[in-house]
């Protein structure tokens, strides 16, 4: 990380390109922590100066942040990102400091760490009513019903913010819904009515977008109902989700290899590999289809000597 002239340069540098945005500042309730909204929409080389702000509203810079893809956004957020981790390991205690990182980590696409630094948060100051709320929208999107059902009925006894109070009742709302749909998914598919489930399913992955494992389900309906190219977008995504999904992987691959497809079953196979040498199916797999795939090699090489 830069500092002194090199610093004050490269953050300057980032800056001078437009006008810095004007803010305005108003008394918040529930968290503590003053809100700063933004006017208008900000320009790009402001989001440096944005991001370090002491207290603002989280809402406010991850809704902006994914309303401005610039790759600068994201070279700043790195920075920012730098400097509230170096200051979280030297306060332990500085709550506000893990809001900011959790924001940052939101804006970069980190559902996980930023949750993680929220729940921090809300152990260090649990009347910080923002950081309780965000967590639990970050909750339902993962499928934990229940946590997030908890995050929500806790605001509902303790925020004094009339817009947090709504805001809670109409997620934990949400989640009940969520809950009954999943029931509803889980007993289609038990029954063998995949095509039932499919659409319930389609209902609940629009609000739990980072549910792995619904997306998993779904998955084995689309294969149960013949529609494999299917199967294997919602695969990929659970793969992505959960760093360790060699399940996935492997399915991914054995879908390709029913298909014909040998080079992408054995290019899936082998990430499945990757995350575990000692898979025994991913394993066994590998080698029927590396095997396959040089019979295969061996016969167009033959073909084209031929010509």
């Amino acid at each position: 990380m830069l500092k002194g002239k090199e610093a004050g340069s490269l953050e300057g540098s980032r800056l001078s390109r437009s006008p810095r945005p004007r803010l305005v500042k108003g008394a918040g309730r529930g968290g503590g922590a003053r809100p700063i909204s933004v006017s208008h929409d900000p320009p790009r080389g402001s989001w440096l100066r944005m991001l370090r702000v002491a207290e603002f509203r989280s809402g406010e810079v991850l809704a902006a942040a994914q309303a401005h893809s610039y790759p600068k956004l994201w070279m700043a957020g790195g920075d920012v990102l730098i400097a509230t981790s170096s200051l979280a390991e030297g306060d332990s205690d500085n709550y506000l400091a893990y809001y900011r990182r959790a924001t940052v980590y939101l804006a970069m696409g980190k559902s996980k760490a930023a949750i993680r630094d929220l729940s921090k948060v809300v152990e260090l100051k649990q009347d910080f009513t923002s950081a309780r709320l965000q967590r639990g929208h970050l909750l339902l999107k993962q499928g934990k019903f229940d946590e997030a059902e908890e995050d929500f009925k806790r605001l509902l006894q303790s925020s004094q913010s009339d817009k947090e109070q709504a805001e809670a009742r109409s997620q934990l709302m949400k989640s009940e819904e969520m809950q009954r749909l999943h029931s509803q998914a889980q007993s289609a598919y038990l029954e063998g009515d995949y095509y039932l489930a499919i659409g319930l399913l389609d209902e609940i992955l629009n609000v739990c977008v980072w549910d792995a494992e619904l997306r998993e389900l779904r998955a084995d309906c689309y294969i149960k109902e013949g529609e494999p190219g299917k199967a294997i977008s919602d695969l990929k995504a659970a793969a992505k989700l959960k760093s360790d999904n060699t399940e996935a992987f492997y399915k991914i691959s054995t879908i390709y290899y029913q298909l014909g497809d040998h080079e992408m079953s054995l290019s899936e196979v082998r990430e499945c590999l990757k995350l575990d040498q000692d898979h025994k199916e991913c394993f066994s797999h590998y080698k029927r289809v590396k095997k396959l795939n040089k019979q295969i090699v061996s016969a167009e090489d033959f073909i084209q000597e031929g010509r």
